[in-house]
């Protein structure tokens, strides 16, 4: 079987291997390295290709990746709610996720252009055993949940590197994830993944090619996949998956509403039947209550809010169109600004900002402008192909909304992005227009490239002056150790936590301390001063925000200071509170104690012995208290106020004005090149297609003109640009002469106006290549003053 896969005829045998070999890879520790490994072939493929063909709509996908490229720029800086400071480990993080958009990116035209070379329905069955081996996988974590060991290659790296928990992750064998949120053990299938995530969303996105390929074919091939369905159904609801069935769900409700739509009533029928078949497996096995006990253990709900609630505003406040390139680690926790994780709590540290879904490692990594272009590429591409009628094009069109649905709740970059990408191949190749290719569609741009720089070199002027006319605020730094006191009089309960300290050291006194000393509006200086905490300690990190380095060491030492003061006062009203309350209860048990010593002189009762006893310790007990209400510190300043001006602002504006002057130098050449060019003012060599220029004459000139047509016959005719009336004239007449026939299938000749616009010649070119007629050269109508075509024009005609 192998040696089919690698003959050279067989261009599809990459994503074979892929996808068949994958327990292999899985063993070996190299599954998700060979995505990377099998894009070397696939691009080497196209890079062979005189045209590479794309996708309709791909542009804008380019357009994001080069948006996306950006954010290596802003990947250092702060992100509000992050941990400040800069980490080298961003920049692999960064590459290894955009190294798998551009392996996506490979596949994708790879498909497209081997539609010559290799079946759709081959492809689709491709990705339908990927289906069978996610429901292999799912078995092995129902079965065998425990099964944990290293990979070949895992065995083979140095303990240093594979233990890093990236790395784990990818070479690591382990079959499900064992969690217990429903109150006991549940094994969660996740092979050939580290996640059960990973593993739902790929088993969605592929399940929709498992049922176009096997549902055609024998007997036995149709009975293998209800075999299997039912298996899949097993593994997914034991996965409690909530995203993964809101995909399958959403696919369903698809292909009822497609085949509704279209009279597909068999298809309705089955679909129906294969409902019911669900709905009785749910209700008459303990498969539904485990779905109904997830649904009652949302545990993850709270956790994924507050993430991609704070992942957006991060982004809004701080860097709302770029964001910032990667992920940050999260300063805190959301129970607590001290939490972290500990040995007895390893999860304390939620994750990262921009995971836990697509939509907010969009927003983070790449800000709005991201978010709109990735959004409306994904969309154009379900709209444009909401007309495909092949098996394998519904197939790919359910994958792109599985995508969709599951944005809030899975990180999709990886496999089942991947295979997302496939199927936009295969929606591409049902296109009944001729495709766009990647070459024709970058010559404007290649030939402008020097104005898209100086637009974006200087939408960079622009922020940096933006930044030279806001300022970057100095941020002063101040520690202070905030040692457990009783701030309420009762003691025993327990103490205030830092979170609370933290609401006092930015209460209304310490706010107006500062904006007094400041001479500063509170409102502003509410909004410059900010509180952290040292992880799992009693240490607050106060930080405030200066127009210049005095006023935030001021502002930051003011802060401290009026907070400290504050927390004294408090200390010692509940001191004074504590001490008038219990010194009267002191002085009451002192008088009990007394009258019963005295009865217990003549009744050495055994029960009166046991009251003395009690009130004794009673007494000491109140005397500890008394005793440690004197002298208890507010708290203590163990760090100088450090001022800091980080680079993060300039880095962000500059970095946001290159970006927005590229995206607008861009428009303007596509709105140029479309619009506003003329063919007559450049060279035929740069107006996008790949056919010479006949002549060059005046529309009356029609003798010389059929001079040069002879050169060309046979032809059928000639079509003239419906714009321009001169065209048309000269089209008529050379017609007359040529006696034009049916031009369906055969060799034509173009009539242009030298003053039509480049875009209209090019959107022609295309539309008779779509319709099946071949246009072979240009004939270009000028005026009086202008009948000789220019040097490019004769070399052209020349050579042809």
């Amino acid at each position: 079987m192998i040696h089919r896969f690698l003959r050279s005829q067989d261009a599809g045998w990459p994503i074979a291997l892929l996808f068949v070999g994958l327990p292999i890879w899985w063993v070996l520790g190299v599954w998700q390295i060979m995505f990377f490994v099998m894009a070397i072939p696939m691009a080497v493929h196209l890079m062979k290709q005189r045209l590479v063909h794309m996708p309709r709509g791909f542009g804008m996908w380019m357009v994001w990746l080069c948006w996306l490229a950006i954010g290596v720029l802003v990947i250092q800086v702060d992100a509000p709610g992050a941990v400040p400071g800069t980490q080298m480990s961003r920049y692999l993080t960064f590459g290894y996720r955009f190294c798998w958009y551009l392996i996506i990116t490979i596949v994708a035209l790879y498909v497209v252009n081997t539609r010559r070379l290799v079946t759709s329905e081959r492809l689709a069955r491709s990705i339908a055993w990927l289906f069978v081996m996610m429901v292999g996988g799912g078995m092995l974590g129902v079965l065998v949940p425990e099964l944990s060991l290293p990979s070949a290659l895992q065995m083979v790296l140095p303990s240093s590197v594979a233990s890093q928990p990236f790395v784990h992750d990818l070479v690591h064998i382990q079959t499900a994830q064992v969690q217990n949120f429903l109150g006991y053990d549940e094994a969660r299938p996740s092979a050939p993944f580290a996640y059960t995530n990973e593993w739902g969303l790929t088993t969605a996105v592929s399940l929709p090619f498992f049922v176009a390929s096997w549902s055609r074919g024998s007997t036995l091939r149709k009975t293998a996949m209800l075999v299997i369905l039912g298996l899949g159904l097993f593994t997914i609801v034991s996965s409690l998956n909530r995203g993964m069935w809101a995909a399958v769900a959403a696919m369903g409700a698809f292909l009822v509403i497609r085949a509704a739509s279209r009279g597909h009533f068999k298809l309705l029928f089955s679909s129906g039947m294969l409902l019911a078949g669900v709905a009785a497996v749910l209700m008459f096995s303990s498969l539904g209550d485990l779905v109904l006990a997830r649904f009652d253990n949302p545990h993850s709900n709270e956790g994924r809010t507050n993430l991609g609630l704070l992942s957006v505003n991060s982004t809004l406040e701080g860097s709302p169109l770029v964001g910032f390139g990667s992920t940050r680690d999260v300063a805190g926790n959301f129970k607590s600004i001290a939490g972290g994780a500990t040995d007895a709590c390893p999860k304390c540290e939620p994750p990262p900002l921009g995971t836990q879904g697509q939509l907010w490692l969009v927003i983070f990594g790449a800000g709005l402008i991201g978010l709109a272009l990735y959004l409306g590429f994904m969309l154009r591409q379900i709209v444009q192909n909401l007309r495909a009628t092949s098996a394998e094009g519904t197939a790919a069109l359910c994958a792109l909304i599985a995508l969709l649905i599951t944005m809030p709740v899975y990180n999709a970059v990886g496999v089942g992005l991947y295979v997302g990408f496939i199927g936009i191949g295969l929606l591409a190749r049902e296109h009944p227009a001729e495709l766009p290719a990647v070459s024709q569609v970058l010559r404007p741009f290649r030939q402008h490239a020097l104005t898209v720089l100086v637009i974006a070199i200087a939408g960079g002027a622009a922020g940096l002056g933006v930044h030279v006319l806001r300022g970057a605020p100095i941020e002063a730094t101040q520690r202070i150790f905030v040692p457990a006191a009783d701030l309420v009089g009762v003691p025993g309960v327990r103490t205030l936590s830092l979170d609370g300290e933290a609401r006092i050291a930015t209460s209304v006194p310490v706010v107006r301390a500062v904006a007094d000393e400041l001479d500063l509006p509170e409102q502003h200086v509410r909004s410059a001063l900010s509180i952290g905490a040292e992880s799992n300690s009693r240490v607050l990190i106060l930080r405030y925000a200066g127009a210049d380095e005095r006023d935030a060491i001021l502002g930051v030492e003011t802060a401290a200071e009026e907070y400290l003061r504050l927390r004294t006062e408090l200390i010692a009203q509940s001191n004074e509170s504590v001490v008038a309350r219990y010194s009267a209860r002191e002085e009451a048990l002192d008088d009990v104690y007394r009258d019963i010593s005295e009865l217990t002189e003549t009744a050495r009762g055994e029960s009166l012995w046991g009251t003395v006893t009690k009130i004794r310790r009673e007494r000491v007990e109140v005397a500890d208290v008394l005793l440690g209400t004197n002298d208890l510190p507010a708290g203590q300043v163990i760090s100088a106020a450090t001022p800091r001006r980080t680079n993060s602002e300039l880095t962000i504006r500059v970095t946001t004005g290159l970006g927005l002057g590229a995206l607008a130098g861009l428009a303007l050449v596509l709105v140029y090149d479309r619009y506003l060019g003329r063919i007559g003012l450049r060279p035929v060599s740069r107006l996008g297609i790949d056919i010479p220029v006949v002549a060059s004459v005046s529309a009356a000139d029609v003798p010389r003109t059929l001079e040069a047509v002879r050169a060309y016959l046979p032809v059928a005719g000639v079509l003239a640009d419906p714009l321009s009336p001169r065209a048309r004239r000269m089209a008529g007449a050379l017609n007359a002469h040529l006696r034009a026939g049916d031009h369906r299938g055969a060799r034509v000749l173009l009539v242009i106006d030298r003053r039509s616009r480049t875009g209209t010649l090019r959107r022609a070119y295309e539309r008779h290549l779509a319709s099946g007629v071949y246009p072979v050269g240009l004939i270009m109508c000028t005026d009086s003053r202008s009948r000789e075509p220019n040097a490019d024009t004769r070399s052209r005609s020349k050579a042809s």
